[in-house]
């Protein structure tokens, strides 16, 4: 009888499979596509070939590390990575298409106010950004029903699999050596280029955040206080609106482009144009400045001339500061009280915790409204308007009202009720359409709100201001729609861009301001229309009136050494600086402004060395 040998057949382990390269090359030439398209979009195209080459070279020494560390598969681990990577890179894309820069952990903290603005998060997702998921699904059905069946049919020894690897990271290596010495000889600036690539960038945050901070340094706090009471009488315009109520009006989204403009025939803004033409001040070069905190950032800084933190919201990470901004300075110098209104939940932005150390003595928000003609997130501006009328008449004046609007925040969805401009098919429901109706329907309630003062009595009293809290449209979300409305490119400039209105009824002066200024100079520019001075705290920003020349600093959206002054755009770019003409939009000598650059990432650090040291005012600077 002959005895058969029995011995069951082993089952193919990946690991000694050529699959397991199949796999690898599959996995590192995904990476790299990906990578590919995304230093794309954020603006690295002169790097992304030789970056994502980067990441791809990371990727494969993690593969060889697990090789020979592990008798666990190395593409098993790779796949588990390569998961995490494609789903790292949707989230920055997302982030990236609405902000123009990237997320940090710190950012984490603003994560539970994505429950308040679903709308908005939800218009951002784009059919597109499936690219860099697409092949996830597919990924999981291969690894639970075909990889162990294709294995059984590519084995391989595991010298060959250490020669193969040999080989491809010796032409890995090659190549990344080839392409970044091509890159730094060509263009120059790669290594910083190199600190935006994806495992770096994301690894050097969580990094920052551990990390003590080295940067708090003592700075000299008395350049930032800014006393003109002893050249009072030789300033333009001061006390011109002395003893007015202050009623401050922060319109959402508004940019400076609508003013003035017509759609189709349809002028977009009448009654602000109006508003322009008699007893105003127009300020045309105004841009916003924000943080981490979008809107309430940009009440922040308007009220305190601060600079909010970058990466997280003031009323969240300050709450609790001696602060002496606007509500303070003008109940010290007899108005009766200050009030802010926003028909939004109370506690969003931790505004209900942070407003009474910003100063103010009530706050009207969501609860204090009638609910009725809901748009968007809330109740409509002007039932808003309307239902605050009965608070304004019943303060004792001089009084300061604070009065945040939100019918036209993103993604700026309209009743039908409410879509008043006629636009023509290709703008129906997109964006920019949306944005142009919800702008036209902001302006129509602000004059209605106007002639309600004036029927009250307090218009006569009051000066009225109106600006922008950020930016509505971006590159990213626009369509190209905005170049071809504007007949220009729609650049950085524009989208900063925002109006600032200061109407002073009565007064006989109107006038242009085109002094390049933000959301840190309303305070000391109000003040000196008011007759008040401010010597007990700092201020970042100057009076725009009486100023010739002026610059902000970006500290959102385009990276911290950014800036606009009168006449250039300049932007960090992560490589270096590029500048342009801000008018022409010609690339200038950057070398000629580094010096500028310098200045502008120094002074927001001095704002930030304030507010963590709660060296606001100056009885605290002992």
């Amino acid at each position: 009888m002959i005895e058969r040998n029995c011995k069951p057949s082993k089952i193919t382990n990946p690991r000694k499979s050529f699959l397991s390269y199949i796999e690898l090359a599959y996995l590192l030439l995904g990476t790299f596509v990906k990578c590919y398209a995304f230093y794309l979009l954020t603006g690295l195209e002169n790097y992304s070939f030789s970056i994502s080459l980067a990441t791809v070279c990371v990727l494969f020494m993690i593969y060889i590390l697990f090789l020979f560390l592990t008798k666990k598969n190395p593409s098993t681990i790779l796949i588990g990575i390569y998961f995490s990577l494609s789903i790292l890179i949707f989230i920055d894309v997302l982030y990236f298409s609405y902000f123009s820069n990237l997320p940090g952990v710190r950012k984490l903290t603003l994560l539970k106010y994505l429950v308040g603005v679903t709308d908005s998060v939800g218009a951002l997702f784009n059919y597109k950004q499936l690219f860099y998921l697409v092949d996830l699904p597919l990924i999981v059905i291969y690894l639970i029903f075909l990889r162990r069946r294709i294995a059984e049919m590519a084995k391989i020894s595991k010298e060959r699999i250490f020669k193969l690897a040999k080989c491809l990271l010796s032409a890995l290596c090659s190549v990344f050596i080839m392409i970044t010495s091509v890159s730094i000889a060509a263009q120059g600036g790669y290594y910083q280029a190199l600190q935006n690539e994806l495992l770096y960038y994301h690894t050097q945050d969580v990094f920052s955040l551990l990390l003590p901070n080295t940067d708090d340094n003592a700075t000299d706090l008395v350049q930032y206080l800014k006393d003109d009471n002893d050249e009072a009488s030789e300033l333009k315009y001061h006390g011109l609106a002395k003893g007015r109520n202050l009623i401050n009006i922060q319109v959402e989204a508004l940019q400076d482009f609508v003013i003035g403009a017509y759609y189709n025939g349809q002028e977009l803004t009448p009654n602000l144009n109006a508003l322009i033409k008699e007893n105003s001040l127009y300020f045309d070069n105004y841009y916003w400045v924000v943080g981490g905190g979008g809107t309430s950032d940009a009440e922040f800084a308007v009220n305190n001339s601060l600079y909010a933190p970058d990466q997280e919201a003031a009323y969240d990470k300050f709450t609790e500061l001696d602060y002496y901004g606007l509500p303070f300075l003008l109940k010290d110098n007899g108005y009766s009280g200050a009030y802010v209104f926003h028909g939004y939940i109370e506690s969003f932005w931790n505004r209900d915790k942070a407003y009474p150390y910003q100063g103010y003595d009530e706050y009207i928000g969501k609860s204090h409204f009638e609910e009725k003609d809901i748009i968007g997130m809330g109740i409509s501006d002007r039932e808003f308007f309307k239902q605050s009328m009965s608070y304004l008449t019943s303060y004792q004046e001089p009084f300061y009202a604070f009065m945040i609007t939100l019918s036209s925040h993103h993604p700026f969805t309209m009743p039908n009720e409410y879509r008043l401009l006629t636009l023509e098919e290709k703008h129906e429901e997109t964006l920019f359409g949306d944005y142009l109706q919800s702008v036209y329907y902001v302006d129509m309630v602000l004059g209605e709100f106007i002639e309600d003062l004036k029927k009250s009595g307090l218009y006569d009293r009051s000066v009225i201001t109106i600006y922008g809290d950020h930016y509505a449209l971006n590159t990213q979300n626009d369509d190209g729609f905005m170049s071809e409305f504007l007949g220009v490119p729609y650049n950085r400039e524009e989208i900063f861009n925002i109006p600032l209105i200061v109407h002073i009824p009565g007064s006989g002066v109107t006038e242009t301001i085109h002094t390049t200024g933000g959301h840190l100079d309303y305070e000391p520019t109000i003040l000196n229309l008011l007759g008040i001075s401010n010597n007990k705290a700092v201020m970042f920003g100057q009076d725009l009136i009486n100023h010739n020349k002026g610059v902000i600093y970006m500290q959102n959206h385009m990276s911290i050494g950014s800036f606009i002054d009168d006449s250039v755009v300049a932007v960090n770019t992560g490589t270096g600086l590029k500048v342009y003409d801000k008018f022409t939009m010609r690339e200038l000598n950057a070398s000629l402004y580094q010096e500028k650059s310098d200045l502008a990432k120094k002074t927001i650090a001095d704002s930030q060395y304030i507010l963590n040291n709660n060296l606001i005012r100056v009885n605290n600077w002992s």
